[in-house]
């Protein structure tokens, strides 16, 4: 696959700072996708030098759960649908996290969508690693509250993807 393009669709970036999303993380989501729709797991990809693993790349995000997005959903729209998804879970997260630490709704919204929408999440929009990495930050502080009241086990089904 040309680095630019979709499958038969051209993809260009709409501005400067969308390169490396194009450039960079566009071919790798897009060996996702291939992958998944052909009923494969993504580890190996004979299309770079003599063979390289994705699997052990940690900028593909194999096991991130928002990742999916890339298996579900038209290429071309996956992107902006990953970025929502991403400052949705993020601001979430932190919500329940300062819920769980005895903040109130109000507080806990407001900081929730700072999270969000700090200089952190919007400067890192373009390298989707960063981001993806950010936003179970405060996933993790809230099950670890969690877990540190409470006298049994509860399960938390992405413990393992955080």
């Amino acid at each position: 696959m040309p680095r630019h393009t979709s499958g038969d669709k051209e993809i260009q970036p709409s501005n400067s700072i969308s390169h490396d999303q194009i450039f960079t993380h566009g071919p790798r989501r897009y060996f996702y996708r291939q992958s998944i729709q052909n009923g494969e797991l993504p580890r190996w990809s004979s299309g770079l030098l003599g063979g390289f693993p994705v699997g052990a790349d940690p900028h593909y995000g194999w096991f991130d759960p928002v990742s999916s997005i890339f298996a579900i959903f038209p290429f071309h729209a996956a992107f902006k649908i990953m970025g929502l998804t991403q400052w949705f879970l993020a601001a979430l997260f932190s919500y329940l996290f300062l819920r769980a630490i005895g903040l109130g709704r109000l507080g806990s919204i407001t900081r929730g969508i700072a999270f969000f929408s700090g200089p952190y999440f919007i400067t890192r929009t373009t390298n989707i690693s960063d981001a993806m990495s950010a936003l179970w930050l405060p996933y993790l502080l809230w099950i670890t509250r969690s877990e540190e009241h409470t006298s049994e086990l509860q399960s938390h089904s992405f413990i393992p993807f955080a």
